[in-house]
């Protein structure tokens, strides 16, 4: 099964951010998962790993980034 991680910026709040992207992953694919786990970060970091492969990141934590989602889909 694959695994989530989301880093996101402790510093910024944007811990309510992470746990939409959360909720959003195991809503939409949650039967192609073993896990979506939150990890902290700091400097406006968000990163999206796949199974520790970076599939996205930035350092605007903005709107929900969807490139996990088909990285998953791609892989199952």
């Amino acid at each position: 099964m694959t695994s989530v991680e989301l880093e996101h910026c402790v510093s910024c709040g944007s811990l309510e951010q992470t746990e939409r992207r959360q909720y959003a992953r195991l809503s939409a694919i949650g039967d192609h998962l073993e896990a979506v786990t939150p990890a902290t970060g700091v400097h406006g970091v968000f990163s999206g790993r796949v199974d520790s492969d970076v599939v996205v990141t930035t350092q605007k934590d903005t709107s929900i980034v969807d490139e996990d989602v088909d990285q998953i889909r791609d892989r199952s």
